[in-house]
């Protein structure tokens, strides 16, 4: 469906995020360009799931995709352009380090939970993203490696697959899958590393020795130390979240966060990249609304637009970092409840999905919460908004 109106729009960051949002917004006629300020596709980074799921991955194949997909639908991406400042108090206009001056009838912030355009929308406020003491080693391995290996016999008979092993302050999760180049993965969390660095610019992503992670997991089974034997090299991921914002948007709803950039958590819901994606939809369908000739109702769309995200998503990230302190516990009772819980969920019958009515407010194991997790319909979600009155949704 195009849109009713083609509007001059600039998407800050060509992540996943970014990339889809240009992609749909550029096949339904705006004008796209994307700056990001690398000076090329950045490629590093482990698996990514997109639920229910809808794929998973690498993020090399991810980018790649989304780069291609934004580009053929017409959207313009520019590289090396750093943002440097933002004005918004008439036409919203972004200024970068080469010179370049860019502006549009709508600017997105879709740069990053370090991001700049965040920053620059609340001068006064401290938007620095907030490290955690809390770090994920990243791992990948031949599957016909592994599978070489009798000490890891019975692991890989369902692709697709993940095993989670559980212990007081970390987590082994082995992706039973090829993720990239026939390897499969592995998470390893460490819930408390150590104080993160007070630097804002230092990297988040960085090379670590395999005899590091392999003594940090050397109390765990002896199938999660034979898979860490095989690892000749490792990253760590400093996990971060974003600043709780005053708003999404800045006072006249022409400059707009999203994805990270608004609602960075922490990874243990799975939900991170898919959430940015949701919400790259959502605000694809909004924009269709906006009536000829009728740049003023972009604000009144970007309004909606956080009104029917805002409360999905901060709902996820508590759900999210619930789930890494239930996996931590250290051994007693809570650990013991939690196991038993685990079994028993693992005997339940099978669920007749299309019966289950969803709830937001359900309890997070039930298959009410489940399907309104994983079953999120973007043009249903949309079109139940636009009737709510919730907000003065311009009507054609």
């Amino acid at each position: 469906m195009a849109a009713k109106t083609a509007l001059r729009i600039i998407i800050v960051g060509a992540g996943p995020v970014g990339l889809a949002l240009a992609t749909g917004l550029a096949k339904d006629g705006h004008s796209v360009t994307v700056l990001e300020r690398q000076s090329s596709l950045q490629v590093t980074g482990g698996p990514i799931y997109v639920q229910p799921p809808a794929f998973d991955t690498d993020r090399q194949t991810v980018q790649k995709v989304g780069y291609e997909g934004a580009v053929a639908a017409g959207a313009t991406v520019l590289f090396g352009k750093t943002v440097t400042s933002l004005e918004n108090e008439t036409t919203p206009t972004v200024r970068t380090e080469d010179g370049g001056e860019y502006s549009a009838d709508l600017i997105v912030g879709a740069d990053g939970i370090k991001s700049k355009i965040r920053r620059l929308l609340f001068p006064d406020q401290n938007m620095d993203a907030i490290p955690t003491n809390e770090v994920i080693f990243h791992s990948d391995v031949a599957l016909d490696e592994l599978r070489a290996d009798t000490r890891l016999t019975g692991m890989f008979e369902h692709p697709g697959s993940c095993h989670f092993t559980f212990g007081p302050g970390r987590v082994n999760v082995l992706l039973i899958e090829p993720v990239a180049e026939g390897k499969t993965a592995a998470y390893n969390v460490v819930s408390n590393y150590g104080a993160p660095p007070t630097d804002r610019n230092a990297s988040w992503y960085n090379s670590a020795e395999p005899s590091e992670l392999r003594e940090l997991f050397n109390d765990f089974s002896a199938r999660d130390r034979a898979y860490l034997e095989h690892v000749k090299s490792c990253n760590v991921w400093r996990i971060g979240t974003a600043p709780e914002t005053p708003s999404w948007r800045s006072s006249n709803g022409r400059v707009l966060l999203i994805g990270d950039a608004a609602h960075a958590m922490v990874p243990h819901a799975a939900q991170g990249v898919s959430q940015g994606i949701e919400s790259t939809g959502v605000l694809t369908h909004l924009l269709r609304l906006a009536r000829p000739d009728h740049l003023d109702d972009v604000p009144a769309l970007t309004e909606g637009f956080e009104k029917l995200r805002r409360a999905r998503v901060e709902k996820i990230a508590n759900l999210s970092q619930n789930n890494l302190q239930v996996r931590v516990l250290p051994d007693g009772p809570a650990q013991e409840g939690r196991d038993a819980a685990l079994r028993k969920m693992g005997q339940m019958p099978a669920i007749e999905w299309d019966k289950i009515e969803m709830d937001m407010s359900a309890d997070s194991n039930s298959p009410q919460f489940t399907k309104w997790l994983t079953a999120y319909d973007i043009p249903l979600e949309v079109e139940r908004f636009v009737k709510s009155d919730l907000v003065d949704i311009p009507s054609s």
